[in-house]
């Protein structure tokens, strides 16, 4: 028999996370904005979900749109990741692609160092990036040497469910 497979919610507040714990979640992925595609929420907001008793994976994304970012960014978003791992992040949600759809290599490593950088263990995973890469394959070859061990992505469709298929 087999283990059942971890049940990951998407949530947006406090009270998101204590409907996931109620209804069986494992662990939640918290971000703002869900409209813009998710945005990093505050440190206040990380805080009062890790005091719902799940593991938080956190988003760090500093803007909508691609995720083509310069090294200003990459530094804010480096700052996000100590930020909310400070806050009791069991994990960070990132991504960065280059102008022509590879992995950005640098800065994912960037962000996954300021992750390890707290001392304790932090997943790390690559966020819908993956899905606008040019070769998403290619890119997940590319996430293990990095320290990533998961992927969120909707098998490159629009939503989840239309990239069952893919």
């Amino acid at each position: 028999m087999s283990a059942r497979p971890a049940l990951e919610i998407a949530v947006t507040s406090a009270a998101g996370a204590r409907a996931a714990r109620e209804n069986g979640a494992d662990r939640v992925e918290l971000c703002t904005a869900l409209e813009l595609g998710g945005l990093t929420p505050s440190a206040a907001l990380v805080e009062a979900v890790a005091a719902e008793g799940l593991p938080v994976q956190v988003l760090v994304r500093c803007r909508p749109g691609d995720f083509v970012h310069d090294a200003e960014e990459i530094a804010l978003m480096a700052a996000e990741v100590r930020s909310v791992i400070a806050s009791g992040a069991a994990g960070v949600v990132i991504g960065a692609l280059t102008a022509d759809g590879a992995l950005d290599t640098d800065a994912v490593a960037r962000l996954a160092g300021a992750a390890r950088a707290s001392g304790r263990p932090v997943e790390v995973t690559l966020h819908r990036a993956i899905d606008q890469s040019a070769d998403p394959v290619a890119t997940a070859a590319l996430l293990p040497p990095l320290g990533l061990t998961r992927v969120l992505t909707s098998g490159g469709a629009p939503a989840a469910a239309d990239g069952l298929a893919a």
